[in-house]
């Protein structure tokens, strides 16, 4: 059984191209840009959070159950040109993806967390929680990360997600 379905922190229910799920708020205005190595320049933005396939996931966010949707953040990364799948070796594994928040808060993860073939990491960047679109607290994009202990890189209010080369060689 994956470690995703195991946690007894969360609920894993990620369901694949889920048919019917209401998109992002209607009227929501946001862009976030996707940039850095490998990356095609892409902009993250309602229309891109529609385009690309609809996930769910239930999780515990701070002891309080919540189901929450979007796209998984390797979805778009993929559609940014990031070197996910095949390409995923040699001088691309020491990349890194950092989301920074408006505030200044920021994470990041290993890129290679995030290709199913190192590790399928449930990583949502959900614009819904429990139906509705995110409060205005945690919107209009949040990173819920389904199999962590601690919420600690459950970004809200994203403002730009990044790869970046920690070794200086790209």
């Amino acid at each position: 059984m994956p470690a995703a379905l195991s946690n007894p922190l969360m609920t894993l229910t990620a369901l694949i191209a889920l048919a019917g799920s209401a998109g992002p708020a209607v009227g929501a205005d946001f862009t976030v840009p996707v940039e850095g190595v490998g990356i095609k320049g892409l902009v993250v933005d309602p229309a891109l959070m529609t385009e690309l396939p609809r996930q769910q996931l239930e999780a515990s966010d701070h002891g309080t159950p919540a189901r929450f949707e979007g796209v998984w953040l390797r979805d778009v990364l993929l559609a940014a040109g990031a070197p996910l799948g095949k390409p995923m070796h040699g001088r691309n594994i020491p990349l890194v993806v950092l989301l920074t928040a408006r505030d200044g808060y920021a994470a990041s993860f290993a890129l290679a967390e995030l290709d199913p073939a190192f590790r399928d990491k449930p990583i949502l960047l959900a614009d819904r929680r429990d139906g509705e679109p995110l409060s205005e607290q945690a919107g209009p994009l949040q990173l819920v990360v389904g199999d962590e202990g601690r919420a600690g890189r459950w970004i809200r209010q994203i403002e730009r997600v990044e790869v970046l080369d920690p070794t200086g060689k790209q």
